[in-house]
Protein backbone atom coordinates (compact mmCIF):
# COMPACT_ATOMS: atom_id res chain seq x y z
CA UNK A 1 0.00 0.00 0.00
CA UNK A 2 2.80 2.26 0.30
CA UNK A 3 2.92 2.25 -3.44
CA UNK A 4 -0.19 3.78 -3.52
CA UNK A 5 0.62 6.69 -1.10
CA UNK A 6 3.89 7.55 -3.48
CA UNK A 7 1.34 7.52 -6.29
CA UNK A 8 -0.86 9.69 -5.15
CA UNK A 9 1.69 12.03 -4.07
CA UNK A 10 3.52 11.71 -7.69
CA UNK A 11 0.44 12.33 -9.62
CA UNK A 12 -1.04 15.14 -7.43
CA UNK A 13 2.44 17.69 -7.40
CA UNK A 14 2.49 16.64 -11.26
CA UNK A 15 -0.81 17.55 -11.75
CA UNK A 16 -0.89 20.82 -9.26
CA UNK A 17 2.59 22.53 -9.35
CA UNK A 18 4.42 20.33 -12.22
CA UNK A 19 7.59 18.52 -12.74
CA UNK A 20 9.70 21.23 -11.83
CA UNK A 21 8.54 20.59 -8.45
CA UNK A 22 8.14 16.81 -8.13
CA UNK A 23 11.46 16.68 -9.40
CA UNK A 24 12.90 18.99 -6.38
CA UNK A 25 11.05 16.63 -4.38
CA UNK A 26 12.52 13.39 -5.81
CA UNK A 27 15.99 15.04 -5.33
CA UNK A 28 15.30 15.69 -1.64
CA UNK A 29 14.06 12.49 -1.26
CA UNK A 30 16.95 10.62 -2.86
CA UNK A 31 14.97 9.25 -5.44
CA UNK A 32 15.01 9.26 -9.02
CA UNK A 33 11.96 11.36 -10.65
CA UNK A 34 12.31 9.82 -14.18
CA UNK A 35 9.91 6.22 -13.86
CA UNK A 36 9.19 5.86 -10.37
CA UNK A 37 6.77 3.58 -10.60
CA UNK A 38 7.01 1.96 -13.74
CA UNK A 39 4.76 -0.61 -14.65
CA UNK A 40 7.21 -3.34 -13.38
CA UNK A 41 8.42 -1.52 -10.17
CA UNK A 42 5.84 -0.45 -7.71
CA UNK A 43 8.44 1.80 -5.13
CA UNK A 44 6.62 2.07 -1.77
CA UNK A 45 9.82 2.18 0.36
CA UNK A 46 10.17 5.53 -0.95
CA UNK A 47 6.80 6.59 0.49
CA UNK A 48 7.82 8.17 3.62
CA UNK A 49 11.18 10.05 2.22
CA UNK A 50 8.39 11.50 -0.76
CA UNK A 51 6.01 12.25 1.02
CA UNK A 52 8.45 13.88 4.12
CA UNK A 53 10.45 16.01 1.24
CA UNK A 54 6.77 17.40 -0.62
CA UNK A 55 5.96 18.19 3.03
CA UNK A 56 8.88 20.38 3.64
CA UNK A 57 9.04 21.40 0.05
CA UNK A 58 5.03 22.68 -0.09
CA UNK A 59 5.32 24.04 3.31
CA UNK A 60 2.54 21.74 5.01
CA UNK A 61 2.29 19.25 7.73
CA UNK A 62 2.82 15.58 6.49
CA UNK A 63 -0.90 14.46 7.20
CA UNK A 64 -2.31 18.01 5.89
CA UNK A 65 -0.52 16.66 2.84
CA UNK A 66 -1.36 13.32 2.83
CA UNK A 67 -5.33 14.13 3.20
CA UNK A 68 -4.87 16.89 0.00
CA UNK A 69 -3.36 13.44 -1.74
CA UNK A 70 -6.24 11.53 -0.93
CA UNK A 71 -8.86 13.94 -1.78
CA UNK A 72 -7.43 15.07 -5.16
CA UNK A 73 -7.26 11.25 -6.54
CA UNK A 74 -10.49 10.52 -5.41
CA UNK A 75 -11.66 13.72 -7.11
CA UNK A 76 -10.15 12.59 -10.56
CA UNK A 77 -11.23 8.98 -10.17
CA UNK A 78 -14.45 10.42 -9.54
CA UNK A 79 -13.92 12.94 -12.52
CA UNK A 80 -12.59 9.76 -14.79
CA UNK A 81 -16.23 7.74 -13.78
CA UNK A 82 -18.08 8.75 -17.25
CA UNK A 83 -20.93 8.37 -15.03
CA UNK A 84 -20.92 8.65 -11.53
CA UNK A 85 -24.72 6.36 -11.09
CA UNK A 86 -23.37 3.82 -13.77
CA UNK A 87 -19.92 3.36 -11.48
CA UNK A 88 -22.29 2.80 -8.38
CA UNK A 89 -24.45 0.57 -10.16
CA UNK A 90 -21.45 -1.58 -10.73
CA UNK A 91 -20.30 -1.96 -7.38
CA UNK A 92 -21.07 -5.28 -5.68
CA UNK A 93 -24.16 -4.47 -3.07
CA UNK A 94 -23.97 -4.10 0.20
CA UNK A 95 -24.23 -7.75 2.18
CA UNK A 96 -27.91 -8.54 3.63
CA UNK A 97 -27.20 -7.33 7.37
CA UNK A 98 -25.29 -4.15 5.99
CA UNK A 99 -26.62 -1.12 7.50
CA UNK A 100 -28.97 1.26 5.80
CA UNK A 101 -27.07 4.05 5.59
CA UNK A 102 -28.31 6.26 2.72
CA UNK A 103 -26.30 9.26 1.32
CA UNK A 104 -23.37 7.10 3.55
CA UNK A 105 -24.01 4.21 1.40
CA UNK A 106 -22.95 5.79 -1.68
CA UNK A 107 -20.20 7.25 0.05
CA UNK A 108 -19.04 3.88 0.45
CA UNK A 109 -19.80 2.75 -2.52
CA UNK A 110 -17.57 5.09 -4.03
CA UNK A 111 -15.08 4.42 -1.68
CA UNK A 112 -14.93 1.30 -2.66
CA UNK A 113 -14.09 2.17 -6.51
CA UNK A 114 -11.73 4.52 -5.53
CA UNK A 115 -9.68 1.69 -3.17
CA UNK A 116 -10.00 -0.53 -6.14
CA UNK A 117 -8.16 2.13 -8.59
CA UNK A 118 -5.52 3.07 -5.67
CA UNK A 119 -4.83 -0.96 -5.84
CA UNK A 120 -6.62 -1.87 -1.71
CA UNK A 121 -7.48 -5.17 -1.49
CA UNK A 122 -9.40 -5.82 1.09
CA UNK A 123 -11.69 -2.87 1.66
CA UNK A 124 -14.84 -3.57 4.73
CA UNK A 125 -17.74 -1.52 5.70
CA UNK A 126 -18.71 -1.92 9.20
CA UNK A 127 -21.87 0.43 10.99
CA UNK A 128 -20.93 2.54 13.96
CA UNK A 129 -23.63 3.46 16.97
CA UNK A 130 -23.85 6.48 15.23
CA UNK A 131 -25.52 6.49 12.17
CA UNK A 132 -22.52 6.34 10.27
CA UNK A 133 -19.89 3.69 9.11
CA UNK A 134 -16.03 2.90 9.29
CA UNK A 135 -14.22 2.03 6.62
CA UNK A 136 -11.32 -0.62 7.30
CA UNK A 137 -8.44 -1.39 4.50
CA UNK A 138 -5.79 -3.75 4.97
CA UNK A 139 -2.38 -2.49 4.32
CA UNK A 140 1.44 -1.60 5.54
CA UNK A 141 1.95 1.93 7.34
CA UNK A 142 0.37 5.15 8.79
CA UNK A 143 0.70 6.78 5.71
CA UNK A 144 -2.07 5.16 4.09
CA UNK A 145 -4.31 6.05 6.67
CA UNK A 146 -3.98 9.53 6.28
CA UNK A 147 -4.41 9.40 2.73
CA UNK A 148 -8.00 7.84 3.73
CA UNK A 149 -8.81 10.44 5.64
CA UNK A 150 -8.72 12.35 2.33
CA UNK A 151 -10.13 10.42 0.19
CA UNK A 152 -13.31 9.91 2.26
CA UNK A 153 -13.69 13.40 2.80
CA UNK A 154 -13.35 13.85 -0.98
CA UNK A 155 -16.26 11.51 -1.61
CA UNK A 156 -18.72 12.59 1.07
CA UNK A 157 -18.51 16.35 -0.53
CA UNK A 158 -19.22 14.40 -3.83
CA UNK A 159 -22.58 12.66 -2.01
CA UNK A 160 -23.31 16.01 -0.69
CA UNK A 161 -22.94 14.85 2.50
CA UNK A 162 -21.55 17.35 5.58
CA UNK A 163 -19.59 14.37 7.32
CA UNK A 164 -16.84 14.17 10.12
CA UNK A 165 -14.20 11.88 9.01
CA UNK A 166 -11.91 10.71 11.61
CA UNK A 167 -8.88 8.35 11.69
CA UNK A 168 -8.81 5.59 14.18
CA UNK A 169 -5.49 3.65 15.56
CA UNK A 170 -4.16 0.86 13.40
CA UNK A 171 -4.83 -2.60 14.52
CA UNK A 172 -3.22 -5.85 13.51
CA UNK A 173 -5.02 -8.18 11.59
CA UNK A 174 -3.13 -10.98 10.19
CA UNK A 175 0.51 -9.76 10.43
CA UNK A 176 -0.68 -6.76 8.36
CA UNK A 177 -2.04 -3.01 9.53
CA UNK A 178 -5.50 -2.73 9.18
CA UNK A 179 -6.64 0.94 8.50
CA UNK A 180 -9.43 2.55 10.17
CA UNK A 181 -11.23 5.58 9.17
CA UNK A 182 -14.70 6.71 10.22
CA UNK A 183 -17.57 8.78 8.35
CA UNK A 184 -20.05 9.80 10.38
CA UNK A 185 -22.69 12.75 9.79
CA UNK A 186 -22.80 16.22 11.24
Amino acid sequence: MHAVVTLAIERTVLSLYGPSTWDAICRHAGVPSDGLLSPGERLGPHAFELATAASLRLGVPRQELLEACGEFWAGCALIAAPDRSASLSAQPPLPEDAPQLGRLHEVYLLAQGVLRHFGADACMLLPTGHGGFELQVQGAGVLVRELLVGVCKALSRAAGLTAEVRSLSPEETRGLALHRVEVCPC
